[in-house]
């Protein structure tokens, strides 16, 4: 999956949920890379202003459950490079001006690329 997973409209907590449970059961199943929705400020964003997914976890959970989330972006590589010779990355940064998922961010990284 190549990021941007939390904008998939009304049902992204269950879409995470899933896909967190076919990791669980074979973590060679699937990769998902950061993409610019992966990002606590786009989050927070009203659904209308490119995000939304802030307010829908809280309408379903707990603020907590929303830090964990942000946690798990967090550890989601960047790109991912297949079979040696395709690299995939997400297409978007966030608009936000506030998002730490910028292109600072990617000068200080040491790695962020998953090899599968």
């Amino acid at each position: 999956f190549n990021g941007d997973i939390a904008d998939r409209g009304p049902n992204a907590c269950e879409i995470f949920m899933l896909l967190f449970a076919f990791f669980i059961e074979d973590p060679d199943c699937l990769i998902i890379t950061r993409g610019n929705h992966e990002d606590e400020e786009m989050n927070k964003l009203s659904s209308e202003e490119g995000g939304g997914f802030h307010e829908e976890v809280l309408q379903k959970y707990t603020g907590g459950i929303f830090m964990k989330f942000e946690a798990i972006y967090k550890m989601l590589p960047l790109a991912a490079i297949v079979q040696k010779e395709l690299f995939v990355v997400h297409g978007g940064l966030a608009r936000n001006s506030k998002s730490s998922l910028n292109t600072s961010f990617i000068r200080d990284i040491d790695a962020g690329i998953v090899s599968c």
